[in-house]
């Protein structure tokens, strides 16, 4: 079939060159070494010869990328421009000044590292926090060293997830336990654990713990504390050791601000309070804690120990004797009266999930076995549904997303960061509409205006423009119509497709048409009629493919007609507008309530005519007997009378002779 449109390949095949921003040339030949977290590309300015720049194809870039893309400091490799190109997000950004700091890690004096550090990087940390905003990406290979004595600039910021390509020891616990695309926003108390990491590497000329896994690293962190973990038995400046202390600590409060870090000089000290160690540790399972926050990250890790010890009520017994927490402990005996007795049906995940936000008010969210920020989540779906795509992996996010969602908040934690996230989401998909599923993976995109379409037609394209998204889809039912004519009455979007779509006319103050289910109409006119909403309001392009593909399934609805010629000119019609690739003129047509409505009045009175005329005739059957009777004696009285009157004539003629 011909549908006279361009091809996608003509539409869509990659030009000659792409251009950013209308003058900065990029070169997918000639790709570079990853940055801020992206692929990225070699790219030049046609207005200025010999000026280079790094252009950058971004994942998951953030939400508030507007905002990063504003951000202007000194220590900053600036997010120069941030355009659409090829239907996909592109960034670009200066060519960093020299190589990355992790090309040669070595030791650095300790006046060296206040000045070339410390003192910069706490800087922009001032900065981006009265932006309201986070780094979240302090490590050696997005820092570069310029061509000053130890000046750094750290890589552009918004164009990947948060944290997500941090190594685990650059990350506070809060954040460490958690997988990468589960770490969420973070805050700037984050950050400053970062740097304090970075500092501590330059002191040492290489990574804390570099010998161990990411488990053991865990595993040491919360047995004697980060800090401990990381400089027990290592030489440190001794102008740095406190200010080290402070800011690897584990507990986030007692990180120092970035003000404070601005005013550093040599050998000024901070004051921590240490975390409470018992005396005698607390055996769970095959484990021995000794500090509170052990507990509750071990716990989460053996729920069937944790849950024995809170029934049996050996924590608040624990925190009493040895921790001297008895304000805490009350409030685990609380947590645990709601457990019922051993092998009952009582949520003992709920009461767990409880008991360790009660225990680490700091702690991430920890639900369906797994800890995270629930401001993660609409990342962490999208990285699933990226990965089902590429791997066919099973979904574990989604369903855990939406019972989340159904939850009440304030009986499973007492974390105002953690109640404060899930309300906000619960927010977003209360006004998307949708129920169920539909309605998680909306958040994919409500959150997100610069997610691309997640949908395994165009992944791998980064399509982020409905454009782009509606003229794949186009070209794809165009090559199934030829191909062959699959039954349309399953729907034509899957469930990214649809959820994108209906996002993007959500952002635009265009209310989407309901589901199939809420509607009741078949699932492809459903998608037809949110399909013909974006062509009409978004796109304005044609979709002959889409058209066409669907014109089968729109003439079986035309059988509604009951007048064979209106029927006949309306198939017409209908074909005409297929190849137009006109969506709204296809509705239009089979949606034509005022002619439709006069068809059937048409049918009704004909049917009338039909039954009168049925009856009459029925009618005249049933009376024939009688008629034919009544007709032969009128016929026989006719008759003679006839007789009569011929005998009186012939009488009278006879007289009369």
């Amino acid at each position: 079939m011909s549908t006279g449109s361009p091809s996608f390949g003509d539409r869509f095949a990659a030009p000659k060159e792409l251009r950013l921003a209308g003058r900065f040339r990029v070169n997918k030949e000639t790709p570079l070494p990853p940055l801020g977290g992206c692929p990225a590309f070699g790219a030049s300015d046609i207005l200025s010869p010999g000026a280079n720049y790094v252009a950058l194809a971004p994942l998951f870039p953030s939400a508030a990328l507007q905002s990063y893309a504003e951000l202007r400091h000194r220590a900053l490799l600036p997010i120069l421009a941030h355009d659409e190109q090829e239907g996909a997000l592109w960034g670009l950004t200066s060519r960093p000044p020299g190589p990355p700091l992790s090309a040669s890690l070595s030791l650095w004096s300790e006046s060296q590292i206040i000045a070339g550090i410390v003192r910069p990087l706490a800087a922009l940390l001032q900065y981006v926090q009265s932006k309201g905003l986070t780094l979240r990406s302090i490590r050696p290979d997005n820092i570069f060293i310029g061509p000053s004595a130890h000046q750094v600039t750290l890589g552009p910021l918004g164009l990947a997830l948060p944290a997500f390509d941090q190594p685990l020891v650059f990350e506070s616990l809060a954040s460490a336990v958690c997988a990468p695309a589960a770490r969420g926003q973070g805050s700037i108390a984050d950050d400053v654990f970062s740097l304090g990491v970075l500092v501590l590497t330059l002191c040492l000329g290489e990574l804390p713990l570099s010998h161990l896994s990411d488990e053991a690293i865990l595993a040491q962190r919360f047995e004697a504390g980060t800090a401990d973990a990381y400089m027990r038995g290592r030489v440190i400046h001794s102008g740095l050791r406190s200010l080290l202390q402070a800011m690897l600590s584990d507990d986030p409060s007692q990180r120092p601000a970035p003000d404070d870090l601005i005013s550093m000089e040599p050998s000024k000290l901070f004051s921590v309070r240490l975390d409470k160690r018992s005396r005698s540790p607390l055996a769970l399972g095959d484990v021995r804690v000794r500090t509170i926050r052990a507990l509750a990250w071990h716990g989460a890790r053996r729920p069937e120990h944790f849950i024995d010890l809170l029934r049996r009520h050996v924590i608040d017994a624990w925190l009493i004797q040895e921790i001297d927490q008895s304000a805490l402990a009350q409030k685990i005996e609380q947590t645990s009266a709601a457990l019922g007795p051993a092998g009952s049906s009582d949520p003992e995940a709920a009461v767990m999930t409880l008991a360790i936000h009660t225990l680490d008010p700091d702690a991430p969210l920890f639900s369906g076995g797994q800890w995270f920020w629930p401001d993660a989540l609409p990342a962490m779906l999208a990285q699933e549904a990226l990965q089902s795509v590429q791997t066919n992996a099973p979904r574990i996010i989604l369903p855990m997303a939406s019972q989340l969602l159904d939850q009440d908040v304030a009986t499973r934690t007492t974390s105002n960061r953690i109640e404060t996230q899930i309300f906000s989401l619960a927010q977003i998909a209360r006004r998307s509409g949708r129920r169920g599923i539909s309605r998680v993976t909306r958040l994919i995109y409500d959150t997100n205006p610069w997610q691309f379409c997640l949908s395994p037609l165009c992944a791998e394209q980064r399509f982020c423009s409905p454009l782009a998204v509606m003229q794949r889809l186009d070209e794809d039912k165009a090559a199934r119509e030829v191909e062959a004519k699959p039954s349309t009455r399953e729907g034509l979007l899957d469930q990214q497709l649809r959820a994108f779509f209906e996002s993007v006319c959500a952002r635009r103050n265009v209310s989407p048409p309901q589901s199939a289910s809420a509607s009741g109409v078949p699932p492809w006119l459903a998608d037809i009629m949110l399909l013909e909403l974006v062509q009409r309001r978004i796109t304005t392009q044609p979709c002959q493919g889409i058209s066409h593909f669907v014109l089968p399934a729109m003439l079986e609805e035309l059988k509604a007609w009951r007048s064979h010629q209106v029927r006949k000119q309306h198939e017409e019609n209908l074909k005409q507008a297929a190849n137009l690739g006109d969506l709204h003129q296809m509705l239009a047509i089979i949606e034509d309530a005022d002619t439709l409505r006069s068809d059937r009045e048409a049918a009704h009175h004909a049917e009338e005519e039909l039954t009168a005329t049925a009856a009459e005739l029925e009618w005249e059957s049933h009376q024939q007997p009688d008629m034919e009777r009544r007709d032969r004696e009128t016929s026989e009285f006719i008759a003679t009378l006839s007789g009569i009157g011929l005998a009186l004539a012939s009488c009278a003629i006879e007289l009369c002779g």
